[in-house]
This record gives C-alpha cells, structure tokens and sequence, in this order.
C-alpha cells in the first residue's frame, strides 16, 4: 500500500489532520542535517558549493564558516530566492542551473576540482546517481568532502529502525 495514493478514509484524515498541523508549526527536515554538514565541513575549508540549495538556508549557515559558497538550484525560483535571501553576504555566489551545467562551466574555465567541500541535502535523489556523483567527484579538490544527506524509502524493519536512529542521533 502506498499511503500518497490510498483511498483509505482513515489515511486520508490523517493526512488532513497532518496537514493542518504542518500549516500551523512547519518543520523541514533539511535544516535538520545542517548542523551536520557544519561538522563534517573538512579543517581549513575555503570554498564550498550546496547542490540544491533551495531557499539558500545552509548556504547562508555556510557563509559564516567558509570564505566562498557557490549554491546552484536548477529551479529559478528557489534560485531567486536564494540570491534574494543571500545578496547581503560577502562571498555568496548563487545561480541557477544543475550539477551537470555547474560542472561543465567550471570545466569550461578551467576551475573545476577546487572545491573543498560539495553538499547534497535532499538533491541528490532527484539525480542519476552515478553520472551526479562522478561530476561531484570531479568538482571536488584532492582530499575534498562530498556531504550527502538523501531520501529513501524505507522498505523493511530494519531500514526504519536505521532512520529512527539517524535521526535520535543527529538532535
């Protein structure tokens, strides 16, 4: 059963009642893992590229540790907002377009694989795995972090238990 899909009046109030409450006090789970990337940023990180940076919220949360953070969103939207929400700090560079266009420029100026370190917060499952991680593997400096946190369905016991676990250990 697919509970997005299902007909199941029980489901679908929950799914109201969830709504609601979302509407009231929203949670993302995105910044969630923020705390996270700032952790496992690699010791002396200069320069830092967010792949999908939505709203630029860890773009931002960047800002304040590293010198340079390029944020790249392939929807021009999110793109604009990210800049809107960005204009103000020194060294914030957002744009829009995908990982295979960003890796493609930098190639074409001759400054790809500089990077320190590259992050993916719920961008990476909208991506073909491998063609993503080879172009992160070659936007990434020799010794150079690739920090991903994805989405997947759990599909047993275990896999919730692991989620329930990652989460409990994140706080």
């Amino acid at each position: 059963m697919d509970v997005r899909t299902t007909p199941n009046p029980v489901i679908r109030r929950a799914e109201r009642v969830l709504h609601r409450l979302n509407a009231r006090h929203p949670w993302d789970h995105n910044p969630h893992f923020h705390r996270w990337v700032l952790r496992s940023l690699p010791p002396g990180a200069a320069r830092v590229l967010d792949v999908g940076c939505g709203r630029g919220d860890l773009v931002r949360a960047l800002a304040g540790r590293v010198a340079q953070v390029d944020g790249i969103d392939p929807d021009p939207q999110m793109a604009l907002v990210a800049a809107e929400r960005c204009r103000d700090l020194d060294g914030v560079t957002i744009r829009r377009r995908g990982l295979g266009a960003h890796a493609e420029m930098l190639r074409a100026e001759g400054t790809g694989g500089h990077y320190d370190a590259l992050t993916m917060i719920a961008s990476l499952h909208h991506m073909e795995l491998e063609p993503a991680l080879g172009q992160a593997r070659d936007l990434l400096r020799p010794g150079g972090r690739l920090l991903v946190v994805t989405l997947t369905v759990p599909r047993t016991r275990l896999d919730l238990l692991w989620d329930i676990g990652n989460v409990a250990l994140q706080s």
